[in-house]
């Protein structure tokens, strides 16, 4: 009966050991795999809907690079923001006045943050063809009229954003 319970043990153990180094391989796999550069938009827009040229890509991919530097601040700003916000909430002594001025002080951040991202876009819009322009606002309307700006994500369930359901026929995604 010692014996059998020693074997079980065993064997439990030798389980765990080899899903562990299993784990620990594929993640030092997955990191020291050769990384691609992305185009700015994340999964190629130019072989799908917009059909974009190279002079098309190597201007917004400019633009993109310094839009992202410019909100990299903006971004840091808010965090910061959000977390003298909790401050304060945890604060049994906090008054609702000052909590509002916090509140009001992230929402003239994110203002910025929507007024730059709008800028960027009009200046994107500026570098496409018309018929370009009208897919890009096609594929635009689609990410904000489900509530965020975002492409489907992979692994977050069946359907757009997750939500368990597939996205319209008309929506050509390229990802």
């Amino acid at each position: 009966m010692k014996k059998n319970w020693l074997l079980i043990v065993l064997i439990f153990s030798l389980a765990v050991n080899l899903a562990a180094v299993g784990t620990i391989g594929y993640h030092w796999w997955r990191e020291s795999r050769p990384r691609v550069k992305r185009p700015f938009w994340g999964r190629g827009w130019e072989r799908g809907p917009l059909k974009l040229t190279d002079s098309q890509i190597a201007r917004m991919e400019d633009m993109w690079g310094t839009f992202r530097a410019d909100l990299s601040g903006l971004r840091d700003q808010l965090h910061q923001k959000r977390g003298e916000l909790i401050d304060l909430l945890r604060n049994a002594e906090s008054d609702s006045l000052t909590i509002d001025r916090k509140l009001d002080e992230i929402a003239a951040l994110q203002a910025k943050l929507e007024k730059r991202a709008i800028r960027k876009t009009v200046k994107m819009r500026n570098i496409l063809t018309p018929q370009q322009r009208e897919e890009f606002f096609t594929l635009f309307k689609d990410r904000f009229r489900h509530g965020r700006m975002m492409p489907h994500r992979r692994g977050r369930g069946p359907g757009r954003m997750g939500r368990g359901y597939p996205p319209p026929k008309e929506y050509n995604s390229p990802w």
